[in-house]
């Protein structure tokens, strides 16, 4: 295994409408993919990181670490990112570090001397949020509905993700900051940075980070209730 500062990592996002792959070799990001795939995750990934792989002229046994983001987010684009890097994993020993979606869309605005607050799209009329103060977390990940953000976000926060699309009127009601180009979902190279930093884990312990039961749970639930 190389040293800490000579890493290479891949760095997969699929929670959301886009799929993210990067590739970060020795710190610098040499392939940086972020595709709008609505629904389509599982079909176009394992193309899309062979294309990496070759123009990178690597081998997937030459990873030295995996980021995937765990969500919360769309469920089934969840699960194939994680099927994907517990594949890699298994297949060449390679260490996954997994990657919370807020905390990766809220760190490109940590350093901005703003609190930041991610707000994603959860579906059902409700959205997932956290709080971030610089680099760290002051909050739980929140499952709320959008008439409960005024509540949570702090005055003057920057506010990003495809909630805040969403939510537009809601929001701009608030005394907050929204960027010129709001950033509608986390991107791959950020999940590369979280891995470099964080601690990898069992595939064994890799599951998707839910705050809700899936649409798929819900609906057998109410079957078995009829």
């Amino acid at each position: 295994m190389r040293g800490r500062s000579r890493l290479t990592i891949l760095g997969i996002e699929t929670s959301n409408l886009y799929l993210g792959l990067a590739l970060d070799r020795d710190g610098e990001i040499v392939f940086d993919l972020f595709e709008k795939i609505p629904m389509r995750h599982a079909e176009v990934i394992f193309s899309r990181l062979e294309e990496m792989i070759s123009r990178a002229s690597l081998r997937f046994d030459k990873l030295d670490r995996i980021g995937v983001s765990i969500g919360p987010g769309m469920f089934t684009g969840l699960r194939v990112g994680l099927a994907i890097a517990k594949g890699i994993s298994y297949a060449w020993q390679i260490p996954v570090v997994p990657v919370n979606t807020l905390d990766a869309l809220a760190l490109p605005y940590s350093n901005l001397g703003y609190p930041v607050v991610p707000i994603t799209d959860a579906r059902r009329g409700m959205v997932y949020s956290a709080v971030y103060n610089g680099d760290k977390r002051i909050s739980e990940y929140l499952l709320l509905s959008p008439d409960q953000l005024g509540d949570i976000i702090p005055p003057g926060a920057i506010v990003i993700g495809d909630g805040v699309i969403r939510c537009r009127d809601l929001v701009r009601n608030l005394t907050v900051r929204i960027p010129e180009s709001v950033p509608i979902a986390p991107r791959a190279t950020t999940v590369v940075i979280l891995a470099r930093t964080s601690k990898p884990v069992s595939i064994t312990e890799l599951e998707p980070f839910y705050l809700k039961k899936s649409d798929a749970e819900i609906d057998h639930h109410k079957k078995d209730e009829t």
